[in-house]
């Protein structure tokens, strides 16, 4: 549920699945560049645009018939909230 203190990030919107949750391990999307280049210091919407830009590139590459189109939410108390940290075991 949105909230002006949230931030939610989807693999996919409401009505399509996301892809990379369902493909064979070399073509899950999760595992490719978006969540790899995430940069401490980032604001977390530019990792979304940047992570919807990879997933729309590589679901084009593989021709998927509906592609996943993730989605994002930003409260407007966490609009400028920064990454900290690389990935979940820095």
């Amino acid at each position: 549920m949105p909230a002006s203190n949230r931030v939610i990030l989807t693999a996919a919107r409401d009505d399509r699945p996301s892809f990379g949750c369902n493909a064979p391990p070399l073509y899950r999307l999760r595992s490719m560049h978006p969540w790899t280049s995430i940069v401490a210091g980032s604001r977390w919407w530019t990792v979304m645009e940047n992570a919807r830009t990879c997933i729309d590139e590589n679901e084009r590459a593989l021709q998927v018939d509906a592609p996943s189109e993730p989605r994002a939410s930003f409260g407007v108390q966490v609009t400028d909230l920064l990454v900290l940290r690389r990935g979940l075991t820095d």
